[in-house]
């Protein structure tokens, strides 16, 4: 079967409609080419496949045909390099058990005593509010609580440099320019990356008591020894889970907040499951299979 192909501009291709909106471009794209189709983001082709049944069969990938990191190697891979996403087979098995161990059952009991108090915090701030932009203030919700469960207490000052340096990275996956000219987002966004691997890699050496609970000390303390990371591998990590932390669930949470607020049935059930659930309780949690639903819907 020959795969139909989007016609676009040289070089550029689909690259800005699809910045601009993904969604409706790739729908628009499905209902005139099909499920399967080909297009062109970054001076690169693309194969995009819509259908549960190929989607199923590419993530679970039995025998290994299908490179994760040669996906999104395009995209992520200058600002992201080495982050877990972007490892393959092997060596993205041996990472992910290294790091799987900082997501035991009593490393996240500590977790919710951190990020708990954030979110009440700022559900008290919002309930002030008359209006304000979901998606703008879920980001910076998540943002905090990443920092804070990375490292707890930290300066005002230094989380704005901070936020201020990731969306740097963010913006350069998206350039259309994909080499490092000045004053190019991809220039900025590789310094970026520079400067917070130093950050990482200099907070490794800080851990003491206080630090303990936190997700950065756990990964520095598990990974000691001949068979462990080293903190520059940690710091590369971090840097990627700062974006899975950050931006991946304030999209998610903003389109579940989105669909709930136009079915109410919905927001009462979970509201319901919501009173029977205590957020600080892991085993708690696991009851909340509406709201989990939800989400992954989302």
């Amino acid at each position: 079967m020959e795969i139909p192909k989007v016609p676009g501009l040289p070089i550029i291709g689909h690259s800005i409609p699809f910045q601009r909106n993904a969604l409706n471009f790739t729908a628009e794209k499905q209902k005139k080419y099909g499920d399967i189709f080909q297009m062109s983001l970054l001076n690169e082709n693309f194969i995009v496949l819509l259908t549960p049944e190929i989607t199923k069969e590419v993530f679970l990938d039995k025998d290994d045909n299908f490179s994760s990191k040669e996906g999104w190697a395009v995209i992520l891979g200058p600002t992201f390099e080495n982050g877990l996403m972007l490892r393959d087979f092997d060596d993205h098995k041996y990472h992910r058990t290294l790091l799987q161990d900082s997501f035991r059952h009593n490393a996240i009991h500590n977790y919710l005593s951190i990020i708990q108090p954030i979110i009440d915090t700022w559900v008290e701030s919002i309930k002030t509010k008359t209006t304000f932009n979901l998606y703008e203030s879920i980001k910076q919700l998540m943002f905090d609580i990443s920092l804070s469960l990375f490292f707890l207490d930290v300066k005002n000052d230094e989380s704005q440099k901070l936020n201020n340096l990731f969306m740097d990275s963010i913006a350069s996956a998206t350039s259309a320019v994909r080499w490092p000219l000045p004053f190019t987002q991809m220039k900025k966004g590789l310094k970026a990356r520079e400067y917070l691997l130093d950050y990482f890699e200099s907070k490794s050496q800080m851990i003491d008591e206080e630090s303990k609970k936190t997700l950065f000390a756990e990964l520095v303390n598990t990974n000691k020894g001949d068979a462990g990371l080293s903190n520059h591998e940690i710091a590369e990590h971090m840097i990627f889970l700062l974006l899975a932390a950050h931006d991946t669930t304030t999209i998610t949470l903003t389109n579940s907040i989105y669909n709930l607020s136009k079915n109410p049935d919905f927001l009462n059930d979970l509201r319901q499951e919501a009173s029977e659930v205590d957020p600080l309780d892991i085993s708690s949690l696991k009851n909340g299979n509406f709201a989990e639903s939800i989400f992954q819907e989302a």
